[in-house]
């Protein structure tokens, strides 16, 4: 009998937790038990963490479907083409609007923009524990540092005084680590990096401040309820930011640039780099400090 949905996921960790209200909206419109698939098997334990709570199973391997049980499918990103997944109709829905991708992935299960289903900080949080290890500022200087090519395209998604901030935090009694891969360490910091998924997220959830870039533990931060401060150099706000979904997030940026954000022009970050020397990264470790202290309300 088809009774269940399978919910298909292909794309990074920062995607995958921005799927999770029309994941979760999806429950509740077809009240139907659901499955999600992982068609990146490197992802696949951070999706059992991420989803577990939520589904009955998740999976990547093929032999592990059986098309006969499942009503549908939902893509969250554009189709691959898998022969085995075509015996399963697609009831999610195209389409060619630009927004956030939070907001991509709701108007794919057909969700009419009710801003309580795009917040789902009190379910979530709710479902992961804290940390024993108690940091009052956790740090990540969010980019990939490991392919050449990731070095070349995302290097300005890093803040380069994220050293400086931490020294500022340090100074004023505040405790300071650093998370995310060891290439990611930010010096005079409490080392923090190499943490598994459902360590990482303990750590933001035991916490007072998130500080970081434009990479997924700014996402995990607001499904945990936690206050976090990412710091956008180029980054699209239309692409990367739902204030439906964003809500425990201060965004810093320049907004002083009149080419800020670039993202969605054509790379136009990596051409006019001798022209805009990445002054969009050019933020004073002190204002930041300041903005801080507000959102923490001391």
């Amino acid at each position: 009998m088809r009774s269940r949905i399978l919910f298909i996921v292909d794309s990074g960790l920062g995607n995958q937790i921005q799927t999770l209200p029309a994941l979760l909206y999806c429950k509740k419109k077809y009240n139907k038990p659901i499955d999600v698939y992982i068609l990146n098997k490197h992802w696949i334990e951070a999706a059992k963490i991420l989803f577990g709570n939520f589904v009955e199973n998740v999976f990547y391997k093929k032999k592990q479907l059986n098309v006969n049980d499942y009503y549908g499918k939902i893509f969250t990103y554009p189709t691959r083409n898998i022969s085995i997944l075509k015996n399963i109709k697609d009831i999610s829905v195209r389409h060619g609007k630009k927004c956030s991708e939070v907001e991509y992935s709701m108007e794919l299960v057909g969700c009419d923009y009710c801003e309580e289903d795009f917040d789902i900080s009190d379910i979530c949080s709710t479902k992961f524990k804290e940390s024993d290890n108690k940091i009052d500022i956790l740090f990540q200087d969010g980019y990939s540092k490991i392919s050449q090519d990731a070095r070349i395209t995302w290097k300005p998604k890093s803040y380069p005084y994220y050293e400086k901030l931490a020294k500022i935090f340090t100074k004023n009694s505040y405790s300071v680590g650093s998370m995310g891969s060891p290439e990611e360490y930010i010096k005079g910091t409490k080392d923090l990096t190499n943490l598994n998924l459902d360590k990482t997220i303990k750590l933001i959830k035991s916490c007072k401040l998130l500080i970081c870039n434009d990479t997924a533990v700014y996402h995990l931060a607001n499904i945990l309820n936690k206050k976090n401060m990412p710091i956008f150099t180029f980054t699209s706000l239309k692409k990367n930011y739902d204030c439906r979904f964003h809500k425990s997030s201060l965004i810093v940026r320049r907004e002083d640039l009149e080419c800020s954000p670039c993202q969605a022009k054509k790379r136009f970050w990596l051409k006019n780099k001798k022209k805009c020397k990445w002054a969009c990264r050019d933020i004073d470790p002190n204002d930041i400090f300041k903005k801080a202290l507000k959102l923490l309300g001391e």
